[in-house]
């Protein structure tokens, strides 16, 4: 766009002043057809440029989007699996414990009962040695 302005401005300016003959103004006036017609091939050559450049990054831009779309929901089926597999090492978890309450029941079952027959075993110790001692004090008599 400058450059026709430019050769205007020197058009103008050299027919102002007269300095410029017919055939230099003819010269000239080539000159400024031939860079009119480089300028629009150069301004249509950037216009088709410009338009495959925006078609391409179109283009990419929904390849992007749906790249981003998939990574988006693979993101939230790997959450949701983590939630899952969290919710189900917690009812592991809750079963383990069941079972190891369960499995020390017995156990304490065990000492409890052994306990209780400590004592009654104790108690009928004191009785036995009480009823051995009256046995011989009855047959000392």
């Amino acid at each position: 766009m400058r450059i026709p302005r430019i050769a205007s401005a020197a058009v103008i300016f050299l027919v102002l002043t007269s300095c410029a003959s017919k055939g230099d103004f003819e010269v000239m006036q080539g000159d400024m057809d031939e860079l009119k017609s480089r300028y629009l091939a150069l301004d249509k050559e950037f216009g088709e440029l410009k338009s495959g450049t925006m078609e391409e990054a179109e283009k990419t831009l929904k390849e992007n989007q749906k790249e981003v779309k998939a990574l988006r929901k693979e993101a939230a089926d790997l959450q949701a699996s983590l939630d899952s597999s969290k919710v189900d090492m917690q009812v592991l978890a809750g079963k383990v414990d069941d079972a190891m309450q369960t499995a020390k029941k017995p156990s304490q079952d065990i000492s409890l009962l052994k306990e209780d027959l400590d004592r009654r075993l104790t108690a009928l110790e004191g009785r036995t040695d009480k009823l051995e001692k009256r046995f011989a004090d009855l047959q000392k008599k």
